[in-house]
């Protein structure tokens, strides 16, 4: 294997690692779009019961994720998450920067309507959140940073910056209601939030070449930014109360 640096590995070579990450970002979004109508969920997850069903797709996701990246890519999977696993003080370190990276999305979530006073609202919060720090966290840095911006770094860092992030937040737009309404689903200062966590997790990777690091990273901002409703909820919960 070639060594981009001190820091990380390449495990696919470019421009192999870049096709390979659109074939796959379109590829899971059209598993995703059939799975989503074929289980009955829609668009829009709305209830503890299509949630939980909602992270099972997730889950079924990140394994063909793993299973295109192991028959196309030949990529070595162990490798890619154990060649170099974080210490403690490391995981403590990043997990509490990505909180306080995603302050700015914790306070454009409470702006976002929730779905407050529904029977099952609390247990669904907490199914969110579990759904956005482990499911989506592992399948988003396994493909646009340990894939894609891993085997751009050759090429050069701005390249590897751009293309990852730009990717990362096209992954963000949905594209059903693209097609559908011609909306992509984000607005400006949500986008402006997604380029920049985008940005800097690539920055965790090129930084520490451990992409355990950078789950766990996204994982704790997704966690902080999904608590958001909870908070509201508890808020409107002790306001009201007589």
């Amino acid at each position: 294997m070639r060594h981009l640096s001190s820091k990380i590995e390449t495990l696919v070579d470019h421009p192999r690692g870049l096709l390979l990450t659109i074939s796959l970002f379109v590829s899971l979004r059209l598993g995703e779009i059939t799975l989503i109508f074929m289980t009955g969920t829609g668009r829009t997850l709305t209830s503890a019961r299509e949630l939980a069903i909602g992270t099972g797709l997730d889950v079924a996701l990140f394994c063909l994720l793993l299973l295109g990246l192991t028959r196309l890519g030949d990529v070595d999977i162990r490798r890619l998450f154990f060649g170099r696993l974080p210490n403690l003080w490391e995981g403590v370190k990043w997990g509490s920067v990505g909180i306080v990276c995603s302050i700015p999305g914790f306070i454009h979530a409470t702006s976002v309507p929730t779905y407050f006073g529904y029977e099952g609202y609390v247990t669904f919060v907490f199914l969110h959140i579990a759904q956005v720090t482990i499911a989506m966290p592992c399948i988003e840095e396994t493909l646009f940073r340990g894939v894609c911006f891993g085997s751009l770094l050759v090429v050069g860092r701005l390249q590897a910056y751009a293309i990852s992030t730009i990717l990362f937040l096209l992954w963000h737009v949905t594209f059903v209601d693209l097609i559908i309404k011609g909306s992509t689903g984000l607005d400006w200062p949500h986008a402006a939030i997604i380029t920049v966590f985008g940005l800097v997790t690539a920055y965790v990777y090129e930084k520490t070449g451990k992409l355990t690091l950078c789950i766990i990273f996204h994982g704790a901002g997704n966690a902080l930014v999904s608590s958001a409703p909870f908070f509201l909820y508890l808020q409107e919960y002790f306001l009201t109360r007589p």
